[in-house]
């Protein structure tokens, strides 16, 4: 009798334990493909569909790249590349080959990077430049304000490159810090240039379109939130489950043994 419980209780185990992954996250079935269309010039390859998944690959998938979307779970598509299999967000891509500009030689070297810095300049802000230098033109007429996380993603000499609202360009790295600044008071200079970007057109916009986009990632964290509440309703509904075919198992196996004891 009790090795049959055991075998009974081992084989609800297994069956828990393939219904417990099953359930990490859903999935659902794709077969079509997109082209890697990304700020940063490619996409990492992550074990599942978020970015708090571990990468699976060191390097990116690079722009332009057509890849194979078999699943998908949000905004999360399955794919595989380079003998890898994992998760690409599916937000950076783009169902259209995106246009190829004719090669030229560049004008000026650089390496790809990936980390981040703080904006930390006595001005109390960043230029973004088209190239790496003080004589490459602006790109956009407001500064990126000190203590802003830039993402620096290429990098020649002492100058990064970097995007900020709905532009890209090059700052200084000289003027940026790896750990975040105390906030201290500026000097006039800086109150007068925060006047100036208050009135200036293209700093309202960005300050819109940040905002815009920490109400989005407000409502990703509340979606995300449900679908862990609803997991876990999930899985204790499977373990009482589970509870009552033990309970259930045992007490057949004891009427079994009862009657076999009568006769």
């Amino acid at each position: 009798m009790r090795k049959t419980i055991g075998i009974i209780c081992l084989i609800l185990v297994a069956v828990f334990a393939l219904t417990l992954t099953s359930y990490a996250y859903e999935t659902a079935y794709a077969d079509y493909y997109v082209y890697v269309n990304s700020y940063d010039g490619g996409l990492n390859l992550r074990s599942g569909p978020s970015s708090s998944y571990a990468k699976v690959m060191s390097g990116w998938i690079p722009n332009n790249t057509q890849i194979h979307i078999t699943a998908t779970s949000g905004n999360w598509g399955k794919t595989y590349y380079s003998g890898y299999e994992g998760w690409v967000s599916l937000k950076y891509t783009t169902t259209n080959l995106p246009e190829t500009k004719a090669e030229t030689k560049p004008e000026y070297e650089y390496t790809y990077t990936d980390y981040y810095v703080y904006v930390n300049s006595y001005d109390g802000g960043l230029n973004l430049r088209s190239g790496p230098a003080s004589s490459y033109a602006k790109v956009m007429s407001g500064w990126i304000p000190n203590d802003t996380e830039i993402h620096i993603t290429r990098k020649s000499g002492n100058w990064g490159y970097t995007y900020y609202g709905n532009y890209e360009g090059w700052v200084y790295l000289k003027y940026t810090t790896t750990k975040q600044p105390s906030v201290k008071k500026q000097e006039t200079t800086v109150e007068k240039q925060e006047t100036a970007n208050e009135e200036n057109p293209a700093v309202k916009y960005l300050e819109k379109e940040d905002k815009k986009i920490s109400e989005e990632e407000k409502a990703t964290e509340g979606e995300s939130e449900k679908t862990d509440d609803l997991m876990l309703i999930r899985i204790m509904g499977i373990v009482a489950l589970l509870i009552a075919i033990v309970l259930i198992s045992i007490i057949i196996v004891v009427l079994i043994n009862r009657k076999r004891g009568q006769y």
